[in-house]
């Protein structure tokens, strides 16, 4: 199973699944990315209320790409433009209908979008582990996570 899981680990599902397996990460990553699809989700939903004053699912490609700079600041200029072309990548034009960004494909993943969003998050979890490892070891107080 561990092979299959390394051969596939460019899904985000799986590379969190395998990372669990071997006590490298929290299982409750899964919830913490859970909560932050749900609120780029609200976000742009409450973005949609506010320009055409009810739910119409669109929103223009530009408003998107504030919110989500918005919504995660600490991110890279490299970074947020990497979401900007996987939404590109998920749909063309200049209104997108946000709900789809956070649709399932046929093979059972997620869009572009998504699964670059869940993969930034975790490579941001495992560099966050990383300095406080650094740290330790500078301080002489080693522990291994």
């Amino acid at each position: 199973m561990i092979d299959v899981l390394e051969r596939h680990k460019d899904d985000a599902d799986l590379a969190i699944f395998l990372k669990v397996l071997r006590d490298e990460i929290a299982e409750d990553i899964v919830q913490e990315q859970t909560a932050m699809l749900d609120k780029l989700k609200s976000s742009l939903q409450r973005a949609d209320i506010a320009l055409e004053g009810k739910v119409s699912g669109k929103l223009p490609r530009k408003e998107i790409f504030d919110i989500i700079a918005k919504l995660f600041p600490t991110k890279t200029r490299d970074d947020i433009h990497k979401l900007q072309g996987a939404i590109s990548k998920d749909q063309i034009g200049p209104v997108i209908a946000y709900n789809r960004l956070f649709d399932q494909t046929a093979d059972l993943s997620q869009t572009n979008f998504v699964e670059l969003l869940r993969q930034q998050h975790l490579d941001e979890i495992e560099e966050y582990m990383v300095e406080i490892e650094v740290c330790k070891c500078a301080q002489g107080s080693y522990i291994s996570l």
